[in-house]
């Protein structure tokens, strides 16, 4: 049975309405001031930080740890450039981790083992028992609060690793109306997110090792505890990290010729 022409109107009138209120909607959220946070400028951040820290928040630190304090100075300043900084730098340290991770698992059968003997004595005193005398591994204790501390570890690796990566992607994303990838990864910010990683390196091995010892890729104990005879743990993370920038550099390689191409084709 047709319904009548009335009611088909009457409805095409309540869809247009709602419609209406819907913009109408979006367009007084738009006006609402935006929620403010103190911002201190870049320029004046870099100048105070090497008076401010000590020595302990960058020394024998992870490179993990490097990224979050950049993720707080990133917060401070509100700067776009080290968002787009830390969004890279986070994909860097994703991959070199859960390299070394997958290594540790595939080659030694230790799942997590690295993530638990690096957590803060509240969660690692839940989790491990002892340690083997030969290797140094640990033994992981077997109850419910163990079980717990394991998941609290695994809850906070995600968040301060893939979490706090894919968070700053998004801010890159809204901070820009282009796509994602070509606004991060612009040639500075591979260059500079490179250079700060060589740093990390070389500041913990000119520590440890001294002038003349100082590495390119720092491979120690004295920044993470690892097992004895576990050092090679270390290559996976930076063969991961060298196919990230591989992988980065050809595509805009690629893209920057096709570029070129496409403008010399234009040309009379």
């Amino acid at each position: 049975m047709c319904r009548p022409l009335f009611s088909l109107q009457k409805n095409k009138n309540e869809r247009k309405k709602t419609s209406n209120n819907a913009s109408d909607v979006s367009a007084f959220v738009q006006t609402l001031p935006s929620p403010s946070r103190p911002r201190i400028p870049l320029s004046v951040a870099l100048l105070i930080l090497p008076f401010a820290l000590p020595s302990s928040w960058y020394i024998n630190r992870g490179y993990t740890q490097w990224f979050h304090g950049m993720a707080m100075l990133q917060f401070i300043t509100d700067s776009n450039f080290l968002a787009q900084f830390c969004a890279l730098q986070g994909l860097t340290v994703c991959s070199g981790w859960y390299a070394c991770m997958i290594c540790d698992f595939a080659w030694h059968g230790r799942f997590g083992h690295l993530l638990y003997r690096n957590m803060p004595h509240l969660i690692m005193d839940y989790i491990i028992e002892d340690y083997t005398k030969d290797t140094h591994d640990v033994i992981l204790k077997n109850d419910t609060a163990a079980y717990v501390a394991m998941a609290m570890a695994h809850v906070l690796d995600f968040l301060g690793h893939p979490m706090l990566c894919c968070y700053f992607w998004r801010q890159c994303h809204f901070r820009q109306t282009e796509m994602t990838q070509s606004f991060v990864l612009t040639w500075a910010i591979v260059f500079t997110t490179y250079l700060f990683s060589r740093i990390w390196s070389i500041t913990q091995s000119y520590v440890n090792y001294g002038q003349e010892n100082w590495q390119f890729h720092y491979v120690g104990a004295h920044v993470y505890d690892i097992p004895n005879e576990s050092l090679h743990l270390w290559y996976p993370a930076y063969i991961a990290e060298a196919i990230c920038y591989l992988i980065i550099c050809i595509w805009k390689s690629k893209h920057y010729v096709g570029h070129l191409i496409g403008l010399r084709q234009k040309e009379p």
